[in-house]
């Protein structure tokens, strides 16, 4: 029992992972049988990688003029969508500035009229963000398909091996991809 408490991390490191992974494949709740094409990863979606982005409208007298970013949010890809509402008026539009994955102005494309309140600004969400620990390479993995259900051994060939320890342990933290030197908590 003590050898096996004091065997460094690097002893660990020396044994590659393989995972049994089972699932189920269905179309419309029908089960599948045949060969199915799949890509395999090992992602963490428990941090907040992607935050969505605040704004708030300024009016000059019935008319929106300006919008504040109070928070540029982070994760965005491509230009959200921003929603006016509320304020007593109607009419008013503006469209999201993203710069490096955060929004970085809101721009007025419309002023809108009757605003006797400044109206609510909504920028939508960007979208999930997920860090990738493994993945099973560049091309699809051809996997049998028995009504619905279907086994694979994540990290065997053709796949890309998993490398250790990959999956955090209570000893020795995470050295795997972006989570290298992290110390895992579970």
């Amino acid at each position: 029992m003590l050898l096996a408490m004091v065997v460094p991390c690097a002893a660990l490191a020396q044994v590659l992972g393989i995972i049994n992974y089972q699932g189920r494949v269905d179309d419309n709740g029908i089960n599948l049988t045949g060969n199915g094409l799949f890509k395999f990863a090992l992602v963490d979606g428990g941090d907040v990688l992607a935050r969505g982005a605040a704004a708030v409208a300024h009016r000059t007298g019935a008319v929106v003029t300006s919008y504040e970013v109070t928070d540029g949010g982070a994760g965005y890809v491509v230009a959200p969508g921003v929603t006016i509402t509320g304020g007593g008026g109607s009419g008013a539009a503006a469209r999201a500035v993203v710069v490096g994955g955060a929004v970085t102005s809101v721009e007025v494309l419309q002023g809108g009229g009757g605003y006797t309140s400044d109206p609510a600004v909504t920028i939508d969400p960007p979208p999930p963000a997920y860090r990738t620990f493994w993945d099973s390479g560049t091309g699809a993995i051809s996997v049998s398909v028995s009504k619905g259900l279907y086994a694979v051994l994540l990290g065997q060939a053709p796949m890309e091996p998993i490398p250790p320890p990959c999956l955090p342990t209570p000893t020795c933290g995470c050295a795997c991809g972006s989570m290298a030197g992290a110390g895992c908590s579970y």
